[in-house]
């Protein structure tokens, strides 16, 4: 091979006094940075401040299936009274909130079925009176939505 057949090198850029060898390329200040293989040495771009990052799809999140409440529960272990058309009787109160309470029973009772429910203040006699509806049945029992507008403090 002569001197005319072989390749030309590339002038090696310099900046600060140092060269960069061909798989290199200066950056301000006079370092060098190693250029990935395949990669152009083109600048990059600095992110614009006008163009905020396009956000990650999301969607809104529905209510899980089989909770659907409202207001938060509370505990409570309590006997209330229940009466269902011309039966009455005394179930466990389990938990209860502003909309409603779970009652464990075993009997069973379909939903939208209507109930009159008699639940005691603790620390006094008196109690309050209100409708509900069967809202859904367990195994453990049923979740009774309440009437808010049929609410009686006796």
């Amino acid at each position: 091979m002569t001197t005319s057949d072989k390749p030309k090198a590339r002038p090696a850029a310099t900046q600060g006094g140092k060269t960069a060898g061909p798989k290199q390329k200066a950056r301000p200040g006079g370092k060098i940075k190693k250029q990935q293989p395949g990669t152009s040495a083109k600048p990059r771009k600095a992110p614009s401040a006008e163009k905020p990052a396009p956000a990650a799809a999301s969607k809104p999140q529905a209510p899980e299936a089989t909770d659907k409440r409202q207001h938060p529960r509370k505990p409570l272990r309590l006997n209330v009274s229940v009466t269902r058309g011309e039966v009455s009787g005394t179930s466990m109160a389990r938990d209860i909130s502003l909309g409603g309470l779970f009652l464990e029973t075993i009997e069973e009772m379909a939903p939208g079925q209507v109930l009159q429910l008699s639940i005691p203040f603790t620390n006094q006699d008196r109690q309050i009176k209100v409708k509900g509806k069967v809202v859904r049945m367990t195994e453990d029992g049923v979740g009774v939505e309440f009437d808010i507008y049929s609410i009686d403090i006796e």
